[in-house]
């Protein structure tokens, strides 16, 4: 699903896009296709091999490393880009595939395996920049959580979520891949305990689909669904979710839904510790459910509201986008965004407020008066603490070094107002209209807004001249792009 998304977002530089799957039993083929995508079919083994744990990823190849990229290579020989998504696939198939096809590498993983590729994204919450060896460039964190696009749209409908009312509606989502059966226990624990409308989403390729079906089937608060359209439509119908701690956990957060996690696999433990590190979900034993998961449900939907603005402080949901400008760019040089937006931390107030405090910003400031060391504190500790709003350092590729700020600031859904701060000692390097341009690529569907003094005159030329239409003297809008 998440190669699915970034292919969605390939489609802006790329013509030809193909996916290259081994057929099996459960495998995602025709859904490729009807997503409009080709699929290249690998050769399947003569006998096909039985995984022995969840950790068994060279099982899941079906065959040994050099015997599969052989076979890829005889099929995609004229790739200019090839994009890797499978836990036994990592440096070893990378090498062999680039001594013999000259093209760009970017792997897709969150278990810290060794690549050699150009662009490693990993998606977990609290990865650090410096945790992968043999990857040019790490886009690391779930800003960069490859969602399908409908979910950054439902990220400003998560923004508007106002509170509970009325009975709660919780959704259990598991996945196709529920061997264990959780989502039974999940209903048998709960149903006739809490007082709840369950929507329980299950496909016919899960294992246990049948019995699933049957004990829904006449339980008048029990919705049983097969396949829905837009996930991100499904989470905002309900209160809270209960489910792995796979992909699907960035879904959630996206859209303020609140979360009790129960890892069904060795590599999801990881994505749990940090969610409940964070405090944007529950987390519950699969070997511990009937003991647990009634008092779960109920200490989440009491402190609701805290967990909901938790989860939306994690994933925007434009991680597709963001992967984007950096594929892009590895693609095409001339595509190559002068600066970067980092995501501000506390770390970087005091830098900002020797920013704020420059002649050059005070002139042309909204507000001219000089703010004390205390001002400044409250005030950005203030903003990055609000998940409704944006607040980058303006980062310049060239001289790794900060070169200034870009904040969005919410005002109502869809539309932003942009303020861009930059170092003095920066001026004239071109370094607010390559913001402009990077905000552009990541928020193409947002209204954003600016105020510009009359008698700034040079950045008014800069919202002009980057497509903003004159409102007012000082008023500036700039319309989506898509």
């Amino acid at each position: 699903m998440r190669c699915l998304s970034l292919a969605a977002m390939l489609k802006s530089i790329s013509d030809e896009i193909y996916f290259a799957c081994l057929p099996q039993h459960g495998d995602a083929i025709s859904l490729i296709r009807e997503r409009g995508f080709a699929v290249y079919i690998l050769t399947p083994p003569l006998v096909q091999m039985i995984p022995a744990n969840d950790k068994d990823y060279r099982a899941w190849l079906q065959r040994s490393v050099k015997e599969d990229v052989a076979d890829f290579i005889g099929i995609a020989c004229d790739a200019d880009l090839v994009v890797t998504d499978h836990y036994a696939i990592g440096a070893e198939w990378h090498k062999k595939l680039k001594s013999s096809i000259q093209c760009k590498v970017v792997a897709i993983d969150d278990l810290v395996r060794e690549h050699d590729a150009d662009i490693v994204i990993d998606q977990t919450l609290g990865r650090k920049p410096n945790a992968y060896h043999g990857a040019s460039r790490l886009l690391a964190g779930p800003e960069y959580a490859l969602l399908a696009l409908p979910f950054a749209r439902h990220h400003e409908d998560g923004l508007n979520r106002t509170g509970l009312s009325g009975r709660p509606r919780v959704l259990i989502y598991v996945g196709s891949g529920d061997v264990n059966n959780v989502t039974l226990k999940v209903l048998e624990t709960l149903v006739g305990v809490i007082d709840a409308h369950f929507t329980v989403l299950v496909s016919k390729v899960a294992v246990h689909y049948t019995s699933i079906k049957s004990w829904a089937e006449g339980k008048a608060n029990v919705e049983h669904l097969e396949f829905v359209d837009d996930m991100a439509e499904l989470m905002l119908k309900n209160d809270i979710s209960i489910g792995a701690a796979g992909t699907t956990s960035w879904e959630r957060a996206c859209v303020g839904l609140p979360s009790i996690l129960i890892p069904v696999a060795d590599n999801q433990v990881e994505i749990c510790g940090q969610f409940v590190k964070a405090g944007a979900a529950k987390s519950v034993a699969m070997d511990a459910i009937q003991s647990q998961l009634v008092s779960a449900v109920r200490e989440l939907l009491e402190e609701w509201d805290a967990y909901t603005a938790a989860n939306l402080a994690i994933c925007d949901g434009r991680g597709a986008y963001r992967a984007l400008l950096e594929i892009s760019c590895l693609m095409h040089a001339q595509d190559c965004a002068a600066v970067e937006l980092v995501a501000a931390t506390e770390d970087d107030i005091e830098l900002v407020y020797r920013w704020q405090l420059a002649p050059e910003t005070r002139k042309f400031a909204l507000n001219p008066a000089l703010p004390s060391w205390n001002e400044h504190k409250d005030w950005m500790n203030d903003k990055l603490k609000q998940n409704q709003n944006y607040f980058y350092i303006i980062r310049d590729k060239e001289r790794a070094s900060s070169s200034g700020v870009l904040r969005l600031d919410r005002q109502y859904t869809g539309t932003y107002l942009v303020s861009i701060l930059v170092d003095p000692e920066c001026h004239g390097r071109g370094i607010a209209r390559s913001a402009l341009s990077v905000a552009d690529r990541i928020f193409p569907d947002f209204t954003l807004k600016a105020v510009v003094l009359e008698a700034n005159r040079a950045s008014q030329r800069l919202f002009e001249n980057g497509g903003y239409q004159r409102l007012t003297n000082e008023e500036f809008s700039r319309k989506p792009l898509a």
